[in-house]
């Protein structure tokens, strides 16, 4: 007979990342090729772990819905799993996790369209069975994959890079989410589908969701970040400087400063900001440190539409 597994499974977090409606004009929403009446519905995943403790790891899962042509939403579903590494992706665990999530995004979902007068003729998006059994595999695949050409998911990387409260490190952080929010997801006088696609091959999506949480707490405490995670937020920075240095400036002017990042407040994001990378670079430099996708150079203000 079988030991039963002994692993702990605790739902630290619940966040709705956005909601999107589609308007009739929309790209997507006009390219679907749907008939009359009918809908186009698609489910994704993607998912980000830390190793914060000898057998204790942080489970990031993300689920996108999108149903073209009423609306699309991501949740992200924090898990706490105290479990040893090897025990990590067993199905009990894993599919607990992932249906774990699946069902609070269509929760999410459905309670946005009702809020928002969309009607819907459905209770579910996806077959959760099917759906939750055809992760596990592609999820071991990229565990290991991250684990080979990044040594990142192990004790030794915990708090590499610490990051105190001031106000010149609250800017940084707070500005540099305020303006990739804006161009990957709010403001569509930029090319949202375009610019997640181009940004995400240099800073992973999730990745990019499990940084900017951990940074937003920099507002309450110190936080610590992984060397990986370290330098992926600085790909992030160097993007948002770019920006603001070069052709799309206008274009993100009325809604940043909507939000509180003046004029005089942006000479002051670059400034730091630019100090901070100098600093960060010849950290890593010293460090010896090889990461594939901070290695590279960016053309931001040419990728980004």
């Amino acid at each position: 007979m079988q030991e039963p597994i002994n692993v702990e499974v605790d739902v630290i977090k619940q966040v709705f990342l956005w909601f999107l409606p589609y308007q009739p004009t929309d790209p997507e929403a006009l390219n679907s090729n749907n008939e009359v009446g009918k809908l186009n519905a698609n489910v994704r995943h993607s998912f980000d772990i830390v190793n914060v403790d000898n057998n204790q790891w942080i489970i990031y899962i993300d689920i996108e819905i999108n149903i073209i042509p009423l609306a699309k939403i991501k949740v992200r579903t924090t898990f706490n799993v105290k479990c040893p590494e090897e025990l990590l992706f067993e199905a009990e665990v894993i599919d607990t996790i992932n249906k774990n999530a699946l069902q609070t995004a269509e929760k999410g979902f459905f309670q946005e369209c009702k809020a928002r007068n969309i009607k819907t003729n459905f209770t579910k998006t996806v077959n959760e069975e099917e759906f939750v059994s055809s992760l596990r595999d592609n999820m071991v695949y990229q565990f290991n994959d991250r684990k080979k050409h990044n040594s990142i998911i192990s004790l030794k990387n915990k708090g590499a890079y610490s990051l105190t409260k001031g106000n010149d490190m609250l800017l940084i952080t707070q500005g540099t989410f305020i303006i990739l929010d804006n161009v990957l997801h709010a403001n569509k006088l930029f090319n949202l589908v375009h610019n997640q696609q181009v940004f995400h091959n240099a800073v992973p999506e999730p990745m990019y969701y499990t940084i900017k949480f951990i940074c937003m707490d920099l507002i309450e405490k110190k936080i610590d970040l992984s060397l990986l995670h370290a330098a992926l937020f600085q790909i992030c920075l160097e993007c948002a400087i770019q920006l603001l240095l070069d052709r799309h400036a206008q274009t993100l002017q009325p809604a940043i400063i909507e939000v509180g990042l003046t004029p005089d407040k942006q000479k002051l994001f670059i400034e730091y900001g630019s100090s901070t990378l100098l600093q960060f670079r010849n950290d890593y430099k010293a460090s010896g440190s090889k990461i594939e996708n901070f290695e590279a150079r960016y053309d931001w203000n040419s990728l980004i539409e």
